[in-house]
């Protein structure tokens, strides 16, 4: 490809010895878009600044796999792993296939990660069933429960949280099966680091603080509490005054009251 620039250049260049003058933009307009490809390949592999992961558009296929991922982890066969155009965003999606009752799984390349609170999100369509789960190396993490998709033809946000106990080399797993023989479409992965201190004491107001699978706060006057999930979806709605438990699942929730402005981001453990 770069001998076949060259060529091309040279050859404008005699041309246009002859007929500089009016044919000089045209040859200037060429080269800039010569110039505006060879950009975009490099930037395909440019992830948003929060994310830990690279390609997670899967805009980038070497040897007909995405690059940065296929770890070792992966079980699914490379023949089942396509590139296809139905992307959520830019030009292109993985589309994965497991027609079987028996789950396969889809890794991402190894993360070497710290000890902390991480979240996996990431768009989804098609028909079978989806779940996550993490390798560390050595052994796999607990699966989430499946997602069965049934002809889905919305792409749907997906989100995965897990605790990472000690460091490790990761490698962030997709298990699927019982997808049709078109299989399910997977694109914009985000997987970034939950702040630590989001699982302590909150010294506001009103007073918030978290426990295992609880959430408490402390209000001096009657007001408003809404609890979101981070897909936006309201969990707790209610008029709460006083200290107040609240139960909730592991995860990362969004509390909204009456006298705050901008809602406190925090995480159950």
């Amino acid at each position: 490809m770069f001998n076949l620039k060259i060529y091309t250049v040279m050859s404008l260049s005699i041309f246009l010895g002859q007929k500089r003058s009016r044919f000089l933009p045209v040859a200037l307009c060429f080269c800039l878009v010569l110039l505006s490809v060879k950009v975009k390949s490099s930037e395909d592999y440019v992830s948003d600044s929060n994310n830990l992961l690279m390609n997670t558009g899967f805009e980038v296929w070497e040897n007909n796999l995405p690059a940065h991922w296929f770890g070792s982890a992966s079980s699914i066969p490379e023949t089942s792993v396509y590139q296809s155009t139905e992307a959520h965003s830019g030009v292109s999606s993985c589309r994965l296939v497991r027609t079987q009752k028996t789950h396969v799984r889809f890794s991402s390349a190894p993360l070497e990660l710290n000890t902390g609170f991480y979240k996996l999100s990431y768009y989804a369509k098609g028909s079978g069933c989806i779940r996550n789960s993490f390798y560390n190396g050595s052994s796999y993490a607990a699966y989430s429960d499946y997602d069965t998709l049934n002809n889905q033809q919305e792409w749907k946000k997906k989100v995965y949280e897990f605790e990472l106990k000690k460091d490790a080399g990761v490698q962030l797993l997709f298990s699927l099966c019982l997808t049709d023989t078109i299989g399910l479409f997977v694109d914009d992965v985000l997987f970034e680091s939950v702040a630590a201190d989001l699982n302590q004491a909150r010294d506001c107001s009103p007073l918030i603080w978290t426990a295992q699978g609880m959430l408490g706060l402390q209000l001096t006057q009657m007001q408003s509490l809404v609890i979101y999930d981070m897909l936006g979806r309201i969990v707790y709605k209610n008029l709460v005054q006083g200290t107040v438990s609240i139960a909730l699942p592991r995860g990362l929730y969004l509390v909204k009251t009456a006298d705050q402005s901008n809602p406190v981001k925090l995480y159950i453990p």
